[in-house]
Parts: structure tokens; sequence; C-alpha cells
């Protein structure tokens, strides 16, 4: 029987890697049980999570199954269902197994369904380094939730992570961020999701707004150029992701603008040029809209 760790973890000095893990666990919400479990044992920013909803400073990966799922073994539970609510998107329904990938600086909330409950595993990571790899990854391009086809793999990494936590040394930190980084490219690469892989409109879609994401591209010109309705793009893209396509645009205009205000000292003005904003007041209003604080904070706490 798995038993509940929640940890949370300060990095050795003098790293160096680009990357930290600031917390892992794994914690059972039985059916009709509080969630989160244990909320005492988590800092008060984190326990939030499925009453006002949280924004957290590093990327997450939590693995949902039903209760009665192990690292070891099969489930001995039936599904298990829940809700995440992710920026201005859904309700959208989470349904065992399946792993969210929650990226920094969106605001969130989720729990499990009252009737079924869940276990969950999860890590959190931030730094440099692994927003170099979501980007480079397309981690933010999909769905936050993914439904997966078969969980083994992922649990097998989550096993690991909680194995090497307690040791909290150099040598821990640097197997967990090999491991979370494994998991990432897994998660990239479609190993773990029974979506189909075809490209769809929709992630055309997505990869026009990546390449024009400092233009001021319209969502009408999107739909004229892959041979489709404003409308009908707008459907479609909700189905797949949550979001309405305009939203997802502007998501991934202040992703691209907080890696900036992190590590370079442009004028907002100079930036509200460069990704096509009216001025920076518009950048700024836009920005606090998505983020939650002002660009100015953003930029003095460094991400």
């Amino acid at each position: 029987m798995v038993r509940d760790l929640v940890y949370y973890l300060t990095a050795p000095t003098g790293l160096g890697l680009g990357a930290r893990c600031v917390t892992a666990g794994t914690a059972l919400t039985p059916p009709g049980g509080p969630y989160p479990p244990h909320a005492m044992r988590h800092p008060h920013r984190y326990r939030s999570v499925s009453s006002d909803g949280r924004v957290l400073h590093e990327r997450q990966l939590v693995l949902i199954c039903s209760a009665g799922r192990t690292p070891a073994g099969p489930a001995n539970a039936g599904t298990a269902y829940g809700t995440l609510h992710y920026g201005d998107s859904g309700p959208l329904v989470i349904e065992a197994p399946a792993i969210l990938v929650l990226a920094p600086g969106v605001w969130h909330r989720y729990s499990p369904d009252p009737r079924t409950g869940w276990r969950e595993y999860w890590v959190g990571v931030t730094g440099a380094a692994v927003e170099a790899a979501s980007r480079a990854l397309k981690l933010d391009d999909r769905p936050p939730v993914r439904r997966l086809a078969d969980p083994e793999e992922v649990t097998a990494l989550f096993a690991s992570i909680l194995n090497l936590a307690p040791g909290n040394d150099a040598a821990s930190h640097v197997g967990i961020v090999a491991e979370v980084f494994r998991m990432m490219v897994a998660v990239a690469r479609g190993r773990l999701s029974c979506r189909d892989t075809a490209q769809t409109v929709v992630d055309r879609a997505i990869a026009l707004m990546r390449a024009r994401v400092d233009s001021n591209v319209s969502i009408a010109e999107i739909a004229l150029e892959l041979g489709v309705s404003p409308s009908a793009l707008r459907r479609r893209f909700a189905a797949e992701t949550g979001l309405a396509p305009y939203r997802f645009l502007m998501t991934l205009k202040v992703n691209a603008l907080k890696q900036e205000l992190a590590h370079t000292a442009s004028p907002l003005a100079a930036l509200a040029e460069r990704f096509a904003f009216t001025d920076q007041y518009h950048l700024s209003k836009v920005f606090r809209q998505y983020a939650g604080v002002s660009p100015s904070e953003w930029r003095r706490r460094g991400g």
C-alpha cells in the first residue's frame, strides 16, 4: 500500500543546473474525503487548489490515478473523475489515468469528484532550463489534461522521484530533475497519450500562432489561411483545448513576455511594439489579466 508523502525541497546551493525541484509527493483522496488531504502539510498558497484556485511559480506535472492505483500494481478501484479550471478555460474533465501539465504563472483550480476520489502524484520544478525544455517540447501547445493510454512509464518515474526526494542533497536533486525531464519528453512524444497524433486544423492553428506570436495576426486571418470559417475554427479549438483561440494566442504572447521580462531589460514600450500591442498600457492590462500580476512585478521577482 502506498503511503501519502509530501515533500517541499530546497536545492543545494551552487548546483547550477538551471532547474530545481520545489515539491513532490503523493496523496490519496478517498470518496467523500476532504481535498486537498493533509492540507496543513502544505504551504498556504498550495492549499487553495480546490477553493479559490492558485497561481504557482513552478511548472507542475500531476498524475491522476484511480483511488486504488499504486506504482507497483494495477488499479483496483473504479475510474476516478474530477474537473480542472485552467486560465480562462473550463471546466475540463479529468478522467483517470491522466496527467495534468500545469505551466507556471497560470491560474488553475482542480479537485476530484467526491463520488470517486483519486490518488495523485505531483512534482513541481522551476528554472530557465525547465522552461527552455518546455518550449522546445511545446508542452503548452496541448490541453493541460492528457488522458493516458498506459500510465506505467510515468508511474515508474514518479516512484523514482519519491524514492529520491527524502535525500534532498545534490545527488538526489540531480536525479529528480533527470526523471522530470524524462517525463516531459515522454509526454511531448505522446507515448503516454491515447490522443490521435494526426495533425488537425487545431494543431496547424497553434503552429501558426506560435510562428506569429510577435505579430498582430487575427483569428479570422488564421482561419482563412487554414481554409475554414472563423466560427468553425473557434468550435474545433474549444473542443480540443478547452480555450477560445484568441485566449490561447494571448496566453502564448504573455508566456513569451514572461521570458523577456525575466531575462532581459527591454523597456515595456519596446516589448509592446515587438509583440504588436497598441502600447505599453495595453500590454500591461493584458499581462495582468493572464498572469495575475503586473509586468513590473513579474520582472522584479525574476519570474
